[in-house]
């Protein structure tokens, strides 16, 4: 039964992703992608795969809201800029959290989410993405390629 669902699984993510550029489609990305990624992120670590993300403390919840890591609209007064429309929706700049969770920080940066809430609280993409910013000590275009990349190949 189990493998019978992870086929299904995987082809209905092969019919959703039949055209690539659906990954770079901002808020309409499917949630269902973000979801599948963090079943095979957690499958993956659980077998022997070794991203530093804590499976075991990941929980399957509903999330239905796409986020912009890095945010749409940050604050110019503080002297952030926007984002070109290619890589503020690109992959690797989204994740998915509950719908109350993405209206409390939907134009925070990455710094202040990451401060704000627990990676654990949150998708294993959204956990890997903050690791990478606080890695790199910034979250902007090259972590936003960088981490999409790294999707791309799992």
């Amino acid at each position: 039964m189990v493998k019978k669902l992870i086929a299904f699984a995987s082809q209905r993510f092969t019919s959703l992703t039949k055209n690539d550029s659906v990954f770079d489609s901002g808020l309409d990305t499917p949630n269902y992608i973000f979801n599948f990624l963090d079943f095979v992120l957690w499958y993956q670590e659980k077998h022997g795969a070794n991203r530093g993300i804590k499976d075991t403390d990941f929980e399957f919840k509903y999330r239905n809201s796409v986020e912009h890591f890095y945010p749409q609209n940050p604050n110019a007064d503080e002297g952030h800029e926007k984002l070109p429309p290619e890589e503020l929706n690109n992959f690797g700049n989204l994740c998915i959290m509950a719908r109350g969770h993405n209206s409390l920080r939907s134009n925070l940066m990455p710094d202040a989410k990451i401060k704000e809430f627990k990676a654990t609280d949150q998708s294993l993409k959204f956990e890997l993405m903050q690791k990478l910013a606080e890695n790199d000590g910034i979250w902007y275009i090259d972590q936003i390629n960088k981490h999409s990349h790294r999707t791309n190949v799992i």
